[in-house]
């Protein structure tokens, strides 16, 4: 296996047009520098350190974007997930869930800010994280802040 992992970005489409990120993490490379190029790629003015593997994706996820880091060798796959929920967002998971499944390791990072400030819930499971989209995907739509 020569690939470590992928990064998939969901972008919010009221904000980018352009459906999916995703790209492979080859073995010696570094997930933040795909998440640099998305930033590069969409002119969100970030410039991300090799070694904000935590910072990175946090900042997209703060701008609205979902996303979704694998590491397979651990078989690892990390969620960060947005405030709210969109529908390419929502239906990019719904997609995608089955081989998500497959990882044996499923945690997320939620955004829920409180005050305008950004506080990060950490969880683990397919079925809390479909529960939390669903949640988030029903906020976005009613246009209520979350608690």
């Amino acid at each position: 296996m020569n690939r470590r992992g992928k990064v998939w970005i969901i972008p919010d489409e009221g904000q980018i047009i352009q459906p999916l990120f995703e790209k492979e993490v080859a073995l010696g490379e570094n997930h933040t520098k795909k998440i640099q190029e998305f930033s590069d790629l969409y002119q969100l003015g970030f410039q991300f350190k090799l070694d904000d593997y935590q910072e990175a994706p946090c900042r997209i996820v703060e701008l609205g974007h979902l996303v979704v880091k694998s590491e397979d060798s651990s078989g690892l796959v990390i969620f960060y997930l947005p405030e709210t929920i969109t529908d390419r967002e929502l239906e990019w998971f719904y997609q995608n869930e089955m081989m998500l499944s497959h990882y044996s390791v499923i945690g997320a990072y939620n955004l829920q800010k409180i005050d305008n400030e950004a506080n990060w819930e950490k969880f683990y499971g397919i079925d809390k994280i479909k529960k939390e989209i669903n949640r988030k995907y029903i906020v976005g739509k009613n246009g209520l802040k979350n608690k």
